[in-house]
């Protein structure tokens, strides 16, 4: 804003010369936050040429009042400090101070001679300081909460020079060091932290506290300083308590793992989604897969399918929240397809949360004699195991008798000698005891018959190992038909025993 000397109330004969610049003058300084303005000997301005802000705090200040329809500084209030510099001024002293209703304005004033040389009045400038002040403020207040947080923060910080030199540390840093305020500040961070020479430490960023009873990570942030000058902010944070559980979770890990070693029969650990967590030497044996392979795994593929029942039923149990303390005699059957026994106790894991796991602990195994019953199973022959591949898919005796080339009566004989040698009472049961036994693979769809073709020669012209040749088969079923067809007729002279087992079958 320009005033000029008509808006100040002032006589032509008192107005100052126009300087040849003063348009220009006045465009550029209504368009800053600064202001220039001259006084009389009364301390009457003259002149102003302003900015609003400048203008409005000057000019309009309490110091300036009207006399005679012009404004001036009021001689009345020699205290006030816009008076007491002008007067200043006015006896040839040049003054700097602030001003303004929130002091932001830096203002000068100076004796303006005549062209004699003689004080003829005062001359003044001002510049707006508002916004550079509350930056300042801003600035400070940032670095106050920054020096708080890092003061009271939970880790040791320093500030670093350039140079590397402290000049800031937080008492936190201070301890770790092992080193006062006095001997840390302008010192190089160097010498003041302890130079790792413990083997133990994998992290470079890691170091030991000058007592070694603490261990610190460190991460450092390097930022821009007055100047342009880079500062690094470090800051450590305590990980003694951190490395500590880890150690013990090691160390109770190692224990786990030895106590689950250390138990004299097969243990599996068994999450609640029936995976293998982790098991002993002997448990991996007994499957006949490694420990490291086992891990992860489902426990449910090597038990049998005659104890998926059983099985199920813990599962169950645990599905409801309730704890298991069971013992329960299940058939697993190993990665060779070898039919095992087992009497297992099975107990329930927790902590305060609740369930966490299973323990499987193999108790005993079955007699000898039923093992060895199992994995070698009954004297069954090759025309056996087809009609048990057969039963076990769920064909009818008309067709398995078909498929076979036996009459009805041969195949009645039949499936009553497998219903005795596999103690079984039923259909059903037969397939399920063939299973049991290791007759039938559990892994193979359609059911495949695990006969002496495995275990030895396939028929009397074979060598042992030797896979069994089609004729060499179709010459076994015909003798094996030839032969039933003469115990068909003296069985139906003896007591009719095939009749009453098909008529029994039929129903």
């Amino acid at each position: 804003m320009f005033t000029s000397t008509a808006d100040l109330g002032l006589s032509r004969d008192m107005r100052m010369p126009f300087l040849p610049f003063e348009s220009l003058l006045a465009g550029v300084l209504t368009a800053l936050p600064l202001g220039l303005w001259t006084t009389d000997l009364d301390l009457r301005f003259t002149t102003m040429v302003a900015g609003p802000g400048v203008h409005h705090q000057v000019a309009m200040s309490r110091a300036v009042v009207a006399q005679e329809g012009r404004r001036g500084f009021d001689l009345r209030y020699p205290q006030h400090p816009d008076v007491a510099a002008h007067l200043r001024a006015r006896a040839g002293e040049t003054v700097n101070w602030l001003t303004g209703w929130s002091g932001a304005i830096k203002a000068c004033v100076a004796p303006l001679h005549g062209s004699d040389g003689a004080v003829v009045g005062v001359v003044g400038a001002a510049v707006d300081l508002s916004e550079v002040v509350e930056e300042e403020r801003r600035r400070a207040s940032s670095e106050r909460l920054l020096y708080a947080f890092l003061e009271q923060g939970p880790c040791a910080a320093s500030i670093l020079d350039p140079d590397g030199r402290v000049v800031f540390a937080n008492q936190l840093f201070l301890d770790a060091v092992g080193a006062s305020a006095e001997e840390a500040i302008g010192n190089r961070e160097q010498s003041l932290i302890p130079v790792a020479c413990d083997d133990s430490l994998q992290d470079p960023d890691e170091w030991t506290s000058k007592a070694g009873n603490r261990r610190f990570r460190s991460r450092r942030l390097s930022v821009q300083g007055p100047g342009g000058a880079a500062l690094t902010l470090h800051t450590a944070l305590d990980v003694s308590e951190a490395i500590r559980l880890r150690e013990q979770s090691e160390d109770r890990f190692q224990r786990y793992c030895a106590l689950i070693e250390s138990s004299p029969g097969p243990l599996a650990i068994v999450d609640l989604q029936q995976r293998v967590e982790n098991v002993n030497e002997e448990f991996g044996r007994m499957l006949g897969l490694s420990q490291e392979k086992l891990g992860g795994l489902c426990l449910g593929r090597w038990i049998s399918p005659c104890s998926r029942e059983p099985y199920d039923a813990v599962w169950e149990t645990l599905s409801g929240g309730q704890d298991v303390s069971i013992g329960q005699d299940l058939v697993f059957t190993d990665q060779s397809g070898k039919i095992l026994l087992a009497r297992v106790g099975i107990r329930t894991l927790r902590n305060e949360s609740g369930p966490t796991a299973t323990a499987w602990v193999v108790e005993s195994y079955g007699e000898p004699a039923t093992q060895m019953a199992r994995n070698s199973g009954p004297d069954v022959s090759d025309l056996d195991g087809q009609v048990l591949e057969r039963l076990a898919v769920g064909e009818s005796n008309a067709e398995i008798a078909d498929a076979l080339c036996m009459s009805r009566q041969g195949l009645d004989y039949r499936i009553k000698q497998l219903r005795r040698r596999l103690s079984a009472n039923s259909r059903g049961a037969i397939v399920a005891r063939a299973y049991a036994q290791g007759l039938l693979s559990a892994t193979d769809w359609p059911p495949r018959f695990r006969g002496r073709a495995e275990q030895g020669p396939a028929d009397a012209g074979g060598r042992a190992g030797d896979e069994p040749s089609s004729a060499g088969l179709t010459r076994a079923i015909r003798r094996d038909r030839d032969r039933d067809r003469g115990r068909e007729s003296g069985t139906q002279v003896a007591d009719g025993e095939g009749q009453q087992a098909a008529a029994a079958l039929d129903r």
